[in-house]
C-alpha cells in the first residue's frame, strides 16, 4: 500500500483544522525489475608469515564460489525461473521476452536467452524424475497423446508430432514425456513398462502392448464410447439412442455423487449399488445386437 497525500494549494492552512479525509484507491502497476547481485568474496593472508594456519588451511583464504545455476554464466535462479514461467505458464517465447528486458533496460540476444534455457531444463531433470517415478507408482492412471507442432529445420516447416501425458487420478499429478514425436506401442511401453494398475486411455491400439499382461489393466474412456454412439445416430438410430440413453442413466450416478460431494468409498458404493448393474444389463445388450449383421456399419 503506497499512500499519497495531496494538501489544498493556494491555502493556508495555518487558519484551518483538519475535519476529516476523502480516499480514493487505485490499482497501479510497477514493471518487473532487473538488478545485479555481485557476490564479494574478501580474500585474506596471514598477517605474520611467521604464524602457521590452522589444520587443513592455507596462507591465505576466501569463501567458496556459492553453487551456480550454470556454471561460469550471467544469470541467477531467479532469472532462469522467470524465462521458465514466461515460457511455460504464459507462452511467450523467446523473442517476445526479449523485447520485454529490452524495456526494462537490458539488451540481450534471443540466441542467448536460448543457450540458457537447455541448462536451465536440465537442472529440473531430477525433479521431474521424481514426479515422473510417484505418478507410476500410484494404481490408476490416464495416458492420452496430443498433437504438437515442432519445426523442421532442415525443411523449415512444422511436423506434426506427439506429446504423451501421464496423470495419476487419485493424486492428480501429471507428467508430459516427448519420444522425438513417436506415438507408438513403442513408446508405450518403455513409457510405462513399469507401471502395475488401471491404465486408462481412449482405446488407441499403441496400448495393445499391454493386453495380457497380468498386472496392468486396460481401462476404457466412456466419453470416447458416447462419442461413438453419437456417431452411429444417422445409421442405426434406435439402438445408437438405446447406448447413449444407458451411457447418461451411468453420468446421472456420478453426477450425484459429484453434487452430494462423497468421499471415495461413499462414491464406490454408489457405484456397485447403482451402476454395477446397469453395465452388465448394457453388455448383454451388446453381445446380443452386435451378433446381428451388419457389423461393418459406425454401431
Amino acid at each position: 500500500m503506497v499512500e499519497v497525500v495531496i494538501e489544498p494549494e493556494g491555502v493556508d492552512l495555518d487558519k484551518y483544522k483538519r475535519i476529516g479525509e476523502e480516499r480514493t484507491r487505485t490499482l497501479e502497476f510497477e514493471p518487473g525489475r532487473l538488478y545485479v547481485k555481485e557476490i564479494v568474496r574478501p580474500k585474506y593472508g596471514l598477517k605474520d608469515n611467521t604464524l602457521s594456519a590452522g589444520q587443513g588451511q592455507s596462507g591465505v583464504v576466501i569463501a567458496p564460489l556459492p553453487l551456480l545455476p550454470i556454471h561460469k554464466s550471467l544469470p541467477g535462479a531467479s532469472l532462469l525461473a522467470e524465462i521458465l514461467l514466461q515460457k511455460y505458464e504464459y507462452h511467450a517465447p523467446f523473442y517476445r521476452q526479449v523485447q520485454a528486458f529490452r524495456h526494462l533496460g537490458l539488451n540481450i540476444p534471443e540466441n542467448t536467452l536460448n543457450g540458457w534455457f537447455r541448462p536451465a531444463c536440465e537442472l529440473l531433470a531430477p525433479l521431474y524424475e521424481e514426479l515422473k517415478r510417484e505418478v507410476l507408482l500410484s494404481d490408476y492412471i490416464q495416458v492420452d497423446e496430443t498433437t504438437l507442432p515442432v519445426i523442421d529445420h532442415e525443411s523449415r516447416e512444422a511436423k506434426k508430432e506427439y506429446l504423451w501425458v501421464v496423470r495419476s487420478v487419485v493424486d492428480r499429478q501429471a507428467f508430459f514425456h516427448y519420444d522425438d514425436g513417436s506415438r507408438s506401442g513403442k513408446t508405450a511401453l518403455a513409457l510405462l513398462g513399469t507401471f502395475k494398475g488401471y491404465l486408462q486411455s481412449d482405446g488407441y491400439n499403441a496400448y495393445n502392448v499391454f493386453e495380457g499382461k497380468a498386472q496392468v489393466c486396460l481401462v476404457g474412456c466412456m466419453s470416447h464410447i458416447r462419442r461413438a454412439y453419437e456417431k452411429a445416430l444417422d445409421e442405426h438410430k434406435a439402438l445408437a439412442e438405446y447406448a447413449l440413453g444407458e451411457i447418461q442413466r451411468l453420468y446421472r450416478i456420478e453426477q450425484t455423487a459429484d453434487r452430494e460431494q462423497m468421499a471415495p468409498e461413499q462414491r464406490k458404493a454408489l457405484r456397485e449399488k447403482l451402476a454395477t448393474p446397469i453395465l452388465a444389463a448394457f453388455e448383454k445388450w451388446m453381445a446380443e445386437t452386435y451378433r446381428k449383421p451388419p457389423i461393418k456399419y459406425p454401431l
